[in-house]
């Protein structure tokens, strides 16, 4: 059995973690979508949320807020598909050790990705 295991506790935390991060992952995506067009189309987009421009435009470019949705997104859906191999296919051992090992390490090489190119800027 992996160290995440087949367990119903295993499932359980991960299935905490996926519920803990939507709401915030969410309201990130919102304020990347909104200050993305804000920047493409900044006077229907003021009218409608406030936000200006320059407003828009800083908060699309914090790197503060690009590392916590990213951060935040990781988690989520390395915990996302953690509870899905468990619940889905956590009956075939092999074949889930396999998956977990997979999605731990696409996890891990694009948390990396993200690592080097914010310490590298």
């Amino acid at each position: 059995m992996s160290s995440l295991g087949r367990s119903s506790k295993a499932t359980y935390i991960a299935l905490r973690i996926t519920e803990l991060t939507s709401i915030p992952l969410f309201a990130l995506l919102v304020l990347y979508i909104v200050s993305g067009y804000g920047i493409l189309n900044p006077l229907v987009v003021e009218v409608l949320t406030g936000l200006s421009y320059t407003e828009a435009l800083r908060l699309h470019t914090s790197p503060v807020i690009r590392v916590a949705f990213i951060a935040i997104a990781i988690t989520h859906t390395y915990a996302g598909f953690i509870v899905l191999i468990n619940r889905r296919v956590g009956r075939y051992v092999k074949l889930s050790t396999i998956l977990t090992g997979l999605i731990t390490a696409i996890t891990t090489y694009i948390l990396g990705l993200t690592i080097l190119a914010e310490i590298t800027k």
